[in-house]
């Protein structure tokens, strides 16, 4: 899975891992950074500099270099779409 950002990071995730391509620099995020497991079927990148990895198990969020629970106790996140306000769900 990837997706990229208006900055022009590109993204990448995997069962246990995601990782971030900035500037021909690749950072991997992991437990030391906050990450569970990502488990990561899709990624959405919001308008406000977000972006939201569906997985197997539940969704993750990142936003300002933190990383927290969009929604937990989930069978297979398999989109992320916005709503009418333009908020993801």
């Amino acid at each position: 899975m990837d997706a990229s950002i208006r900055r022009g990071d590109l993204w990448i995730a995997g069962l246990r891992r995601i990782a971030r391509l900035r500037n021909k620099q690749l950072h991997i995020f992991d437990e030391d950074d906050g990450i569970v497991s990502s488990n990561a079927l899709i990624i959405n990148s919001l308008s406000n500099e977000e972006i939201w990895f569906g997985g197997l198990e539940h969704v993750l969020g990142f936003k300002q270099g933190k990383w927290y629970f969009v929604k937990k106790s989930l069978d297979r996140a398999r989109s992320i779409l916005p709503d009418r306000q333009q908020r993801n769900c």
